[in-house]
């Protein structure tokens, strides 16, 4: 498998949506925010569109997202110039299925994917929550904000995630712009110019 068609995979199954630099600093986080996040948990149904950048093993790849969401269903398409290298990653929390060039693979979570095209797990499924601006429930997170008491960045299983940029949707604050990283596995992945429908 190439590094670019594997880079293509990382993007479609990690976004299953990250290193920002932002000046932040832990406050007490405002009750305007806390209401902001619970409003982000309450939603289940969305689709938003960007790109995003996933750098790793010195390789970097920036295709096109449209990411939909219903409920436990999700649908991630993926595509670069000239729709080169057009992936569709599909699934629910019975599985999941990845097809590109007519070629389909499945497994029964996003990480079992990955761990099968690359070698190793990361923890995609949190991605679902954290482009909407909240940790994952399934593990312990810290959380910091910036001065105006918005949130800046979550740190949870060993990822750091920097949101550079909230726009607001009716009555939700969403994110434009994340950052993130992995400094162990060196793994960096931004969503830039995200549009969403809610």
């Amino acid at each position: 498998m190439t590094k670019s068609l594997r880079s293509l995979i990382v993007s479609a199954v990690l976004l299953s949506v990250w290193t920002g630099c932002s000046s932040t600093r832990e406050i007490v986080q405002s009750p305007s925010w806390s209401d902001v996040q619970i409003r982000a948990q309450q939603l289940n149904s969305w689709q938003l569109s960007g790109r995003v950048n996933v750098t790793y093993d010195n390789e970097s790849h920036t295709p096109r997202i449209r990411w939909s969401q219903m409920g436990e269903d999700f649908n991630i398409r993926l595509w670069g110039t000239f729709n080169i290298g057009n992936t569709l990653l599909a699934g629910n929390s019975e599985g999941v299925t990845i097809t590109q060039d007519g070629q389909t693979k499945t497994a029964e979570t996003p990480e079992k994917l990955l761990l099968e095209f690359l070698g190793y797990e990361v923890p995609v499924s949190f991605m679902h929550y954290w482009v909407r601006g909240i940790p994952s429930p399934t593990s312990q997170a810290q959380l910091r904000y910036s001065e105006d008491g918005r949130l800046a960045q979550i740190i949870q299983n060993e990822w750091i995630i920097d949101y550079i940029d909230f726009r607001q949707y009716q009555n939700l604050f969403l994110p434009r712009r994340i950052e993130a990283n992995h400094e162990r596995r060196k793994i960096k992945i931004r969503l830039i110019g995200l549009r969403w429908e809610i």
